[in-house]
This record gives C-alpha cells, sequence and structure tokens, in this order.
C-alpha cells in the first residue's frame, strides 16, 4: 500500500469508528444496558443563596536539562455569594526542582509545609510532567482545606475533575478534608470538562445520558446518578471518594458534564449540591458549566507570559550569583531549538 493509500484508508477507519460510536438508536441501548427509568433523573432549582467556591491548580515545566527539570505550580480558590466574587484565596506561585534525585525532595517539602507531615509515598522524578502535576494538586488540596476551613455550614465547594486522587499521598489528605467538610456542613462536588467514562465497549458516557434524557423529554437543569457497574472499566475504589452523576444543568448547554459528590452525602446535600451548580451555570460564555470553576481557572492559569517571566527571573536570580547567560544557555539548552531554526 502506497502512503496516499495507507493514510486514506487510516482516515476512512477512524470515522467508521467515531460513526461507530453514535449510534442512530444510543438512547435505547443506554435505557436498556443501565435500567435507569424517567424518575430517576432528578431536577433541581436554580435559587441558591449560600456561598459557592471552586478550587483549580495549575503547572508548568518551565526548564529541563539532561538530569532534572523546573516546574512552576500554584493554585485558587474563588468564592462567590449572590452571583458576586466574594474571595480569593491564592497559593504563592513556586518553583520547584525535579531530580535529579530519584524521589522528589522537593514534593517531599512541600508537603510537610501544606499538611505538617511526611508523605507515606514518594514522587519519582523520572517523568517531570506528571511530577509537576502531583505537586499541583498538593497546593490545589492545600487550599480546598483552608476554604473549608473559612465556608459556613451550607455553602458548597467545587473540585474540577473527579473526587479521587491521582497519586496515593494524597488519598488520606482527600479523605480528612472530606471528613472535615461532612462534619461542617459544607457540601462538595467536583466536576469533569472531559471525563474517559464508557460503558457497552466504548460508548461515551455523558453523551448516551444525554441521548437519553431528550428521548425521555427530561426538562434542564437535570442530574441522575449512574450505576457503578454499568461504566466499561471499575475504578480504583480504594481511592475513589465520590459517587457518579451526570447532569445538564442549563437549556443552552453545550454538553452535560459528569459531577461527582462524597459517597457520605444524602439525598438533601445531592439536591442542593446541584442546586448550587445550576444556579452559577449561566453564564454565557460557557452555559451549563459552574462559573466560579471557570474563573478560579483563568486566575490560576500560569500562560506563556507568566512562564517568559518567571524565566528572566531565574535568569536574573543567575546573575546575582556571577553566572553568565552562557551558563543558563549550557544547562538548559536544547538541540531540537536548534532545529526548529533550519
Amino acid at each position: 500500500m502506497n502512503g496516499d493509500m495507507a493514510y486514506s484508508s487510516d482516515l476512512e477507519c477512524f470515522a467508521d469508528h467515531l460513526h461507530d460510536l453514535c449510534p442512530e438508536d444510543l438512547a435505547e441501548r443506554f435505557r436498556e444496558a443501565s435500567g435507569l427509568k424517567k424518575e430517576d433523573f432528578r431536577q433541581c432549582s436554580r435559587e441558591f443563596g449560600d456561598c459557592l467556591a471552586a478550587v483549580d491548580g495549575s503547572n508548568s515545566t518551565l526548564l529541563e536539562s539532561g538530569s532534572f527539570a523546573v516546574a512552576a505550580v500554584r493554585a485558587v480558590a474563588s468564592a462567590y455569594r449572590n452571583q458576586e466574587r466574594s474571595r480569593l484565596a491564592t497559593s504563592p506561585m513556586r518553583v520547584l526542582r525535579i531530580g535529579p534525585e530519584e524521589d522528589s525532595e522537593a514534593f517531599k517539602e512541600l508537603y510537610y509545609e501544606c499538611f505538617g507531615r511526611k508523605p507515606e509515598t514518594e514522587v519519582k522524578c523520572d517523568e517531570p510532567d506528571r511530577a509537576g502535576a502531583v505537586l499541583r494538586d498538593t497546593l490545589e488540596y492545600w487550599v480546598a482545606d483552608r476554604m473549608v476551613d473559612d465556608l459556613s455550614p451550607g455553602d458548597c465547594l467545587l473540585f474540577d475533575g473527579a473526587l479521587s486522587v491521582s497519586h496515593a499521598s494524597h488519598d488520606p489528605v482527600l479523605r480528612d478534608l472530606l471528613q472535615k467538610a461532612g462534619v461542617k456542613g459544607i457540601l462538595i462536588a467536583a466536576v469533569s470538562k472531559r471525563t474517559s467514562s464508557t460503558w457497552g465497549g466504548g460508548y461515551p458516557l455523558v453523551r448516551a445520558v444525554e441521548r437519553f434524557a431528550s428521548s425521555l423529554g427530561i426538562q434542564t437543569p437535570w442530574f441522575v446518578e449512574i450505576p457503578e457497574s454499568l461504566l466499561d472499566h471499575q475504578r480504583y475504589a480504594q481511592w475513589q471518594k465520590g459517587r457518579l452523576y451526570v447532569a445538564r444543568l442549563h437549556q443552552h448547554a453545550d454538553q452535560a458534564f459528569k459531577i461527582e459528590v462524597p459517597k457520605s452525602a444524602d439525598e438533601k446535600a445531592v439536591f442542593r449540591t446541584f442546586t448550587a451548580c445550576a444556579a452559577y451555570s449561566g453564564d454565557g460564555r460557557l452555559p451549563g458549566y459552574p462559573w466560579p470553576l471557570l474563573d478560579a481557572h483563568r486566575t490560576v492559569c500560569i500562560t506563556e507570559d507568566i512562564r517568559e517571566q518567571i524565566i528572566l527571573d531565574i535568569i536574573k536570580n543567575m546573575s546575582s550569583k556571577s553566572m553568565k547567560f552562557e551558563d543558563f544557555r549550557k544547562i538548559f539548552g536544547d538541540i531540537h531549538d536548534e532545529f526548529a531554526r533550519y
């Protein structure tokens, strides 16, 4: 097969795969597989007078040498009451070295700073981007924990992602945070912008639930709990702290979202949580998505301008140690940069 034929064949195979994921009878297949009925879909109001806060983090690998990398990480919590921002809590911007040691010393130090104890599990330095994400999560859980201290009973705190951890060291941190929030009467939820959850051998979960809800004539805002047994891949039970829902929170939303609430939440707490999300999902920029999370994301994001400023500050501090730009170039120079010039 020549190159053009192989390319065309690959594109056709991919289009066939996408077509298979969206059969005309997707709603009916989901109904049969899930066992869900119209009465399983619940509707909520858009009236929420308490505080809705959202936390998000950002990380960026700034520089890499042959033996170590430099990452910037930070986290933000944005709180809203009566549709207006009432509080903004921001962690310091941290610039941390990953490597050359096998286990990250920066992670152990940051973890201790945040939680007053040593992590039970180390972070390896062989994958700088993954290590940077763990550092980011550490700050994110710290900011979330401080926000729980500041919130009042009946308030709600949203996470970006899921109520599960990606590194074992954070499992006790999330467990303690959820327990403290529960005792205090703080509502918790995690909203996923994109999810890998599938059912029936690869059908996207959220799309199927949307099709099914539409076929039943369910009016927004609605939410429905999804049986864990329906999913193609079972999640790590020991790290999973939430129950899985799909919700469409605004009539003009482009899509529904996967949302998790703590396993310990009762029906009243679940209803108020989705009411809080729906009350703050009417922003015209992204209808259907709780916009305190959008605000937190926009505030915390480490943009290219910020990256460049941090690198300039690194060079400036090197200069204060009588180092030259040639030293910076020798340590962090990449021959691929030269390739890009030609």
